[in-house]
């Protein structure tokens, strides 16, 4: 699906009000690829940098799937921050101002556990916390994940470099079995991968796919154009990246070889990245 504007997309004429209202008129390489994935029910790895519009990358699917008339929790989102946490909970409310019904809740430490706790007790459909506080609502019993459906690690490489792993793994283990996963993350690391299922198709990158990647690498290694001490170079190079954790892992470093080797094949290079930006 070639997604060019949010109005092309399969969602609710409150949420593209909202998301007209917040000044967004095309959707960005992220949203475009992971919105439509989301929607079809497909657990998700989105990489992106900060600034690509991330997280109306899986706030829209969020909205989109909530049944408002269910006061149960049915959204988990884990960040490492509380500033993360508030910050993606200010632009989920955003969008969802024609999504009547929809409540979301921000929960970190540093702010009052009782307030959380009794808006917690009124109904709220969204959670958007840190590890360590959606832990502790889970052992106050104040969280209760039995109808949550759909769970959103952002920024999940910074969890797992804060240490944080044995705290998703200890959420991800309270939840349904049959839910949705999405991380979005702006590496990949072995630990992302190993915490999922997720296809290698299903791992969407805001440049260049993976799927590219290899035919890159033949492409430069078989020219005739570039001299036989670059090409041990980058062959080298692509040995060392094909052995380490799992081949996805190189997905964040396809524009780097595109960046040391572009000189010497400018016009190839090029047509790869304007044709899969």
């Amino acid at each position: 699906m070639n997604i060019t504007k949010f109005e092309d997309l399969p969602i609710s004429e409150g949420i593209k009000k909202a998301i007209a209202e917040m000044g967004f008129e095309e959707p960005s390489p992220i949203q475009a690829q992971s919105i439509p994935a989301i929607l079809s029910g497909k657990d998700v790895i989105g990489q992106a940098q900060t600034g690509t519009g991330r997280t109306a990358a899986f706030s829209i699917p969020i909205l989109e799937t909530i049944d408002p008339n269910n006061r149960s929790l049915q959204a988990v989102v884990l960040c490492p921050t509380r500033e993360l946490a508030i910050q993606v909970s200010t632009e989920i409310r955003k969008l969802a101002k024609y999504s009547h019904g929809i409540k979301t809740l921000p929960i970190y430490g540093g702010q009052p556990i009782d307030r959380q706790i009794k808006s917690l007790k009124s109904g709220v459909q969204v959670v958007i916390g840190t590890p360590g506080r959606t832990i502790d609502h889970i052992n106050r019993k104040t969280l209760k994940m039995d109808n949550v459906k759909m769970i959103i690690l952002d920024e999940a490489d910074e969890m797992l470099d804060m240490g944080f792993r044995e705290d998703i793994e200890m959420i991800l283990s309270k939840i349904p079995e049959e839910r949705q996963t999405t991380f979005f993350s702006a590496t990949m690391p072995r630990g992302i991968l190993e915490l999922t299922n997720v296809e290698y198709e299903n791992i969407l990158d805001e440049t260049i796919p993976y799927t590219v990647f290899l035919e890159i690498c033949e492409y430069l290694i078989q020219s005739e154009d570039i001299s036989g001490n670059i090409k041990s170079k980058l062959w080298k190079d692509i040995n060392n990246e094909l052995g380490k954790e799992d081949i996805s892992s190189s997905l964040f470093l396809i524009n780097e070889f595109i960046e040391r080797y572009s000189q010497s094949l400018p016009n190839k290079l090029e047509q790869w990245k304007s044709s899969f930006r």
